[in-house]
């Protein structure tokens, strides 16, 4: 499997920070939990922040009451109640701030830069946890349906590829994403003409036939699961289900399907009131790089305000555990029948599927 790419964080999202901004009006009327970090904004300043900038009028108040006070309020502000913002397809952020990520990471010269230490330190303590779900082959068996749908197109559009069941797993456990994947093997294969027209050699004759191809490639996937030819795996239900139940911690799934296809598969599998209390679904059109690359899972962690080492990563193939890695997670192993023989050895538990997960083990209580 390719080795996970060294990637410069993204920017970084304002998402749970609107509450710590100098300047914001107050929150309004309310239960007094949620109105709070709003209300310390408008009568601390930046002092909240622990700038040394501002008027001598600003009050000062000691960081560690701001840190009590705020986590408090997180608590409730940030628990089943989800906010406006947890939808489906919210795109990558463009605030043009140094990156929240790499400070969780450990970067506190950037941490400090951003918010000052002791914001970074109120962020940190009230930050809580999460648990981070791939979709294809932990929550849904449909690497088939992908097979075969990629085949499908490969016959519409008058080609002569057929990728087997064994090249398949090779592909699907080395290159994240569908484009992707075929860059890579028409590229290794040669290009081909199609019903689009000759052999494609310039590199946007080369998209276009392959945003086409995944297009189509997309519509035949979701026509399956329309069908009812996807399943869940074995227990991911239940567990999904007892990690929304926890009000300690936010939980979200990061796959790099396409958005269509995954909302298609997760809406027919989970349900959209279950997907509803998500607190995140972030998906390949969300990322411009594919798992190994860790990107996915750092802006998770962005997105939640939720430092990366207190992400849990359940993955089902070594692409995904070196994302997880990567971004400085920690991951569980839930295998498939192609991915069972990869090395898994740096992941904190193999098993064959979620009904061997306790999430008391995973997520202490």
């Amino acid at each position: 499997a390719t080795a996970a790419a060294s990637v410069a964080p993204p920017m970084a999202s304002t998402a749970g920070l609107e509450a710590f901004v100098p300047g914001r009006p107050a929150a309004p009327a309310g239960p007094l939990p949620q109105q709070l970090p709003r209300r310390l904004s408008a009568a601390l300043g930046r002092r909240a922040l622990g700038s040394d900038t501002g008027s001598s009028a600003e009050v000062r108040v000691p960081s560690f009451l701001v840190a009590t006070i705020t986590a408090a309020a997180g608590a409730t502000l940030f628990s089943r109640k989800k906010s406006q913002e947890r939808r489906f397809g919210r795109g990558p952020s463009k605030c043009a701030s140094p990156s929240i990520a790499a400070a969780a990471a450990g970067d506190a010269a950037s941490r400090d830069s951003l918010l000052g230490s002791s914001a970074a330190a109120t962020l940190a303590g009230s930050a809580g946890r999460a648990v981070l779900f791939d979709c294809d082959g932990v929550i849904v068996v449909s690497e088939e349906l992908h097979r075969l749908a990629y085949n499908q197109v490969f016959e519409e559009f008058e080609t002569s590829t057929v990728w087997s069941e064994d090249y398949y797993d090779v592909l699907m456990n080395t290159i994240g994403g569908g484009k992707p994947k075929m860059r890579f093997h028409f590229g290794r294969e040669g290009w081909p003409a199609s019903k689009l027209g000759p052999l494609p050699e310039t590199e946007d004759t080369q998209a276009a036939l392959i945003d086409a191809m995944q297009d189509r490639k997309t519509e035949i996937f979701e026509e399956m699961v329309a069908s009812g030819k996807a399943e869940a795996r074995p227990g991911i239900v239940e567990l999904i289900d007892e990690a929304l139940g926890r009000p300690d911690l936010k939980v979200a799934i990061c796959s790099a399907a396409t958005k269509s296809a995954a909302q298609k598969i997760l809406a027919s599998i989970l349900g959209q009131e279950r997907l509803a209390k998500f607190d995140l679904l972030l998906l390949g059109d969300d990322v411009s790089r594919k798992k190994p690359d860790p990107m996915i899972y750092i802006l998770a962690a962005e997105r939640l305000g939720v430092e990366p080492t207190s992400c849990v990563v359940i993955e089902d193939s070594k692409i995904g555990l070196d994302a997880a890695l990567g971004a400085g997670m920690p991951c569980y192993i839930t295998f498939t029948e192609s991915t069972r023989s990869q090395d898994f050895s740096k992941a904190k538990a193999v098993v064959a599927d979620a009904t061997k997960l306790v999430l008391a083990d995973i997520c202490p209580l």
